[in-house]
């Protein structure tokens, strides 16, 4: 389960720099004549802009839901039994 935590942490990793990089390229757009309420609606309409929040979330997700982690773990090891037993 280590590496699946530690892949969904890159992930999450991934997704929020992207989506910190594209926000710091929009903040741009407030030289442009762009007031701060036209700005905040382009923002949210773009698709780029919600990696930022699903990445924060798969980072605090593989930190700190280790109850469920575990339990994962056990759902898994439960299948690999079965599969033993049945052959």
């Amino acid at each position: 389960m280590f590496v699946y935590r530690c892949f969904v942490f890159v992930v999450g990793l991934i997704f929020s720099t992207t989506g910190m990089i594209f926000f710091t390229l929009y903040l741009a757009l407030l030289n442009y004549g762009f007031t701060l309420g036209e700005f905040i609606i382009y923002v949210l309409k773009t698709k780029t802009f919600y990696l930022l929040p699903i990445g924060i979330f798969l980072m605090i997700f593989s930190l700190c839901f280790s109850k469920l982690w575990k339990k994962l773990e056990k759902i898994k090891e439960d299948l690999l039994h079965r599969e033993r037993v049945l052959k």
